[in-house]
């Protein structure tokens, strides 16, 4: 067990930091700050508390729920200007009989502004006293089939949050209110973070949330439905589970509130394994100014030309190899349809572990296209010859782009890497970095390229002898002035 302030003095400490490992009780870091001399009284300056307990997998000790209620009384009388928590413990669902901080969560005493939890449970938030001056939420726990997540009262303060989700079909199932209304507007909402996780169909723990009857007052539970796998309502008014009557919410509440989110600037999609467009559908993508698709394997490809004529920015970052030479292939057919739709994209980042060379089309269709972040390999379908007067012979790829950052992985072999290594037989060994200064001289509107230190240094020299050369020199006039940076792991 550690306990690490960050001034290291009851009156000047901002943050508090817990960390337990193994069996140690919740209320046992009370006894340890009362030992130091932090017991006695309040701790007016802190403001931030980080909570972890990795747990020992060998053993499942249980704590009693007298140590939480000590635990919260404590924090809630010693803390009182805490605006933030981070709290971590993935497997605690083992050893604690609810979340181990839902006294400080629910209390109308807490002032809490941004909270972080990454837990094995499902935090009881109360609808009517709870966090009413929340600004940032990110909630990360599973997903019961029986439980909703969001109280409608984070309407009115939220301006980020990062929620999880187990299907299209249930994304909004928590927003279900009690009068005729339609929507819920998100009034300062800017950033959305959803994140997919599978259902977890856990008979003991949706029964122990149903008979508390205090998860989310506003808010109903769906039904899982096995078909699919999926989050559903049954057709049916109600279903029978555990001995349990679960009502449609339509047969008590009447309308599905569709949310609203007027001020959204940032919309994140984490780990979707379906298609990605069954997901953008819900928003309109025209006035969400960011848009970014994260640690997926599959779904990319449902992003078509149609759906990026609406979009202003773009990140698609696949982290799984993929399954086949030919879907690396289909990868690239892709990217190539990116490029040529004329839409107001702006900013693109594409990021991929691919082993075949990404190449562009011979003009790049995104005429508004200002930022590129790509992945250039061994060959990016650009001439690597000497005749440097083939240049001018050459359509500019891009009238618009201004900065682009270029990475290539350890894994290829990079010509720096080469000539360093003192291969003297390779007939080129800036080959890489020399097609990359190809492509930057059709794009005259470039003014800024940053990529790794090592491809950095040959791009710097490649560029030295084009632009020695006078015949080709008005071509790439640009080139002088353009700024190279490193990238910084």
């Amino acid at each position: 067990m550690g306990i690490v302030l960050s001034s290291g003095h009851q009156k000047y400490a901002r943050r508090l930091a817990i960390d337990l490992v193994g069996d140690v009780s919740p209320d046992q870091p009370i006894t340890l700050l009362a030992d130091t001399g932090f017991g006695g009284s309040s701790w007016p300056k802190i403001k931030t508390l980080h909570w972890s307990h990795r747990h020992r997998h060998r053993h499942n000790q249980a704590y009693s729920v007298d140590s939480l209620a000590r635990l919260n009384a404590y924090l809630l009388h010693t803390l009182p200007k805490l605006t933030s928590i981070s709290y971590v413990s993935p497997d605690d669902q083992r050893h604690y009989p609810e979340f181990p901080l839902d006294g400080l969560l629910s209390s109308t005493l807490s002032r809490l502004t941004d909270v972080r939890i990454t837990s094995g449970l499902v935090p009881d938030m109360c609808s009517s006293a709870f966090l009413p001056c929340l600004v940032s939420l990110t909630l990360r726990s599973p997903i019961y089939a029986g439980a909703a997540h969001l109280p409608r009262i984070f309407a009115e303060t939220l301006e980020h949050l990062h929620i999880g989700f187990s299907s299209t079909e249930s994304i909004w199932d928590r927003f279900y209110v009690a009068d005729d209304a339609q929507t819920v507007r998100f009034k300062q909402l800017r950033s959305l973070v959803l994140e997919y996780s599978e259902a977890i169909d856990d008979e003991r723990r949706i029964a122990r949330a149903l008979k508390k009857n205090r998860l989310y007052g506003d808010c109903d539970p769906a039904e899982l439905n096995s078909a699919d796998g999926l989050y559903a309502y049954h057709s049916d008014d109600s279903s029978h589970r555990l001995g349990t009557t679960i009502q449609r919410p339509s047969a008590i509440h009447g309308n599905l509130a569709r949310p609203v989110f007027s001020q959204l600037q940032q919309l994140s999609i984490l780990k979707y394994p379906f298609p990605i467009s069954r997901v953008l559908r819900h928003f309109k993508v025209d006035s969400v100014p960011h848009i970014s698709i994260r640690d997926i394997r599959k779904g990319w490809n449902s992003i078509d030309a149609a759906m990026v004529l609406e979009m202003s920015s773009l990140r698609v970052h696949i982290t799984h190899p993929f399954d086949s030479r030919i879907e690396e292939q289909h990868y690239q057919v892709w990217v190539n349809r990116l490029f040529s739709v004329s839409s107001r994209l702006t900013n693109l980042q594409l990021q991929a572990p691919t082993t075949l060379p990404l190449s562009f089309p011979d003009v790049i269709g995104l005429t508004r296209l200002v930022t590129l972040r790509a992945p250039l390999l061994k060959s990016l379908g650009v001439f690597g010859s000497d005749d440097y007067e083939l240049l001018a012979g050459l359509p500019p790829l891009s009238c618009s782009l201004q900065h682009l950052v270029a990475y290539v992985g350890l894994d290829v072999d990079c010509g720096i890497s080469r000539r360093l290594a003192g291969d003297e037989d390779d007939e080129d060994p800036l080959e890489i970095e020399r097609e990359l200064v190809w492509l930057m001289a059709r794009i005259p509107s470039l003014e800024t390229l940053k990529t790794e230190e090592w491809t950095s240094r040959g791009v710097s020299a490649c560029m030295g002898e084009l632009m020695a050369c006078s015949a080709i020199y008005p071509y790439v006039r640009h080139m002088s002035s353009l700024e190279l940076s490193v990238w910084r792991y």
